[in-house]
């Protein structure tokens, strides 16, 4: 009897904490919103011509900026120096 009281104890324990780890994961978002502006006068010069980005559909992509750092597109830029970008949208 006194053994099953310990298993039973172990258990409870273990299913308490997978639950509060669980609630832990679960309730994390890495996700978060963010100031930004979309700057339309920053130029871009590649070996000294002047560039645009667009996406697939024709629309012109702007630099943003946020925290005061600005960010382009990372399609774009690989297209421009010629190096692939492709996306796996397989899970691990």
């Amino acid at each position: 009897m006194k053994r099953m009281t310990r298993v039973s104890l172990a258990v409870v324990v273990l299913l308490i904490t997978s639950i509060i780890a669980a609630g832990t994961v679960w309730g994390y978002s890495a996700l978060r919103k963010v100031d930004a502006t979309a700057n339309d006068n920053i130029k871009i010069y590649y070996d000294g011509d002047l560039k645009t980005f667009t996406d697939t559909d024709g629309s012109k992509i702007s630099p943003v900026i946020i925290n005061g750092r600005t960010y382009l597109p990372l399609r774009a830029i690989s297209d421009l120096v010629g190096v692939g970008v492709e996306w796996d949208g397989t899970v691990m």
